[in-house]
């Protein structure tokens, strides 16, 4: 038989096999997210996950983002505004009548003074004491990559490190210290200049 003629003869029984029944679509499903407490805020918003909604503890929180370039929306007015993650501080109540009094958090500081003149830095805090900036300074600018990290040891409870890389200079801080959490609620937050 030639070569046509097989190719003829496959073609035939390909073209008389059964062929295939399409089959729907499949379908995405999702279910709802468990809103316990929606809060609102004049000045900051972002994501924050409770154990309310989840039954879980948070022991480790990272987050990645580009760093916002600030400019001064009214003359010669300074302002500040705040991109971080952090541990607690949330709601601990379905109402959210009790607010959680400690709060571990980092992340990237956007300012600009009276002149107009923009400042980016990193820091972390640890309430109720106040924001320290990262000493030695992590250099940051606007466009910069960054990542944070907030994890708490897994041999030694309530001893936490917290990481600020600037993935684009390929510098990092990392700082290690002593601190009682709630470890109730996770969130990731940009707060507007103020």
């Amino acid at each position: 038989m030639g070569r046509r003629r097989w190719l003829l003869v496959l073609a035939l029984t390909f073209a008389l096999l059964p062929q295939p029944t399409p089959r729907p679509a499949a379908r995405a499903t999702a279910r709802p997210i468990v809103v316990v407490a929606a809060n609102q805020s004049s000045n900051w918003s972002g994501y924050m996950q409770g154990r309310l909604e989840k039954g879980i503890s948070f022991h480790a929180i990272a987050a990645d983002w580009i760093v916002p370039k600030v400019k001064q929306r009214n003359a010669g007015e300074a302002e500040t505004s705040l991109s971080w993650i952090g541990i607690g501080g949330g709601c601990l109540d379905a109402g959210c009548t009790i607010g959680d009094d400690t709060l571990i958090q980092a992340g990237i500081g956007h300012e600009v003074n009276d002149a107009g003149d923009p400042d980016y830095y990193a820091w972390w805090e640890i309430i109720p004491l106040p924001l320290q900036r990262t000493d030695p300074p992590l250099p940051v600018r606007a466009g910069d990559r960054v990542h944070v990290a907030i994890v708490e040891s897994a041999t030694t409870p309530e001893l936490w490190t917290i990481t600020i890389a600037n993935l684009t200079l390929g510098q990092t801080f990392t700082h290690t210290l002593m601190y009682p959490s709630s470890f109730a609620t996770a969130e990731w937050v940009i707060e507007r200049p103020v």
